[in-house]
């Protein structure tokens, strides 16, 4: 993998192979560093964690699988054709400016995804997960335009059987001609969705902001105990917002150190950065 890094042009010519499918193994995905502009056909990436960042690259036929990724992997300007992705877990995606077309994704967990002027055309999602969604808003050239309107991320013509939503916010969300089944829908919001028929109408609606708090008082139970200072500070702002007199803003005026202990930060400081980046509060 080292060897494409700061070159651009035809993987297989830059690495010298023939035209079999080429593996990248465990030892190649853990390498850091960024590949910008190249061309992939017929790879297959596999192993246990991918540090690699790729840019403006192009990957055809290509297949992902058994590996995990945390903020690398979607980069920037990415065309990904009729490759499949199966068995991930990848955190923090951001694909700005990025293209999935006919591609297949099998038991994907996607936790803390944030895309930006992505489209996702004529793919088909099996049994994947969508945790902390929340796309950002793209404007000027990232944004995905639809007719007169622009979107940051845009699923056209795409299949998704058996998905799992959990804590989404699909705000500048849009669906055209796609297929939804048998979907779980757990604690999101809709709000600024749009489609041609929207298939959200009959599932519970949520609010995502309340898995942030339940899994924030979860963890600090597991890392202070039961009736800890941390733990009242985060009931008291689930039912301070659960009843109105607090809002999505004022998550950072309960949680600092003029209400929780300095000995109990210690505790949980870590968990709650992860937490707080995997879900968001979508201020």
């Amino acid at each position: 993998m080292r060897r494409l890094f700061n070159s651009s042009g035809n993987a297989r010519e830059l690495l010298g192979i023939g035209a079999d499918v080429h593996d990248f193994g465990p030892t190649d995905l853990k390498t850091r560093g960024l590949i910008q502009r190249v061309h992939f056909d017929r790879f297959r990436f596999r192993g246990k964690i991918l540090a690699t960042d790729f840019a403006e690259c192009v990957f055809q036929n290509c297949s992902f699988e058994y590996f995990s990724s945390q903020q690398h992997f979607w980069n920037t300007g990415n065309t990904w054709e009729k490759c499949v992705f199966s068995n991930l877990v990848l955190k923090e995606m951001l694909s700005p400016a990025c293209a999935f077309r006919e591609c297949k994704f099998s038991n994907v967990f996607l936790l803390g995804y944030r895309p930006h002027g992505t489209r996702f055309e004529e793919c088909v999602l099996e049994n994947c997960t969508l945790s902390g969604f929340e796309p950002k808003w793209a404007g000027g050239k990232h944004a995905v335009r639809i007719g007169s309107k622009g979107v940051s991320v845009f699923f056209d013509r795409c299949i998704m059987d058996s998905p799992t939503f959990e804590a989404c916010y699909f705000r500048y969300t849009a669906w055209s001609q796609c297929r939804i089944e048998n979907p779980i829908v757990y604690e999101c919001s809709f709000e600024e969705a749009t489609a041609d028929s929207p298939w959200w109408m009959n599932v519970p609606k949520g609010d995502p902001l309340c898995v942030k708090i339940r899994k924030m008082k979860a963890m600090i139970r597991e890392k202070c105990g039961s009736g800890s200072v941390a733990e009242a500070v985060f009931e008291a702002f689930y039912q301070d917002y659960r009843c109105g007199k607090a809002t999505k803003s004022d998550y950072g005026k309960y949680y600092n150190l003029k209400n929780i202990p300095l000995a109990e930060m210690d505790l949980i400081c870590d968990a709650a950065v992860e937490i707080g980046t995997l879900y968001p509060n979508n201020d």
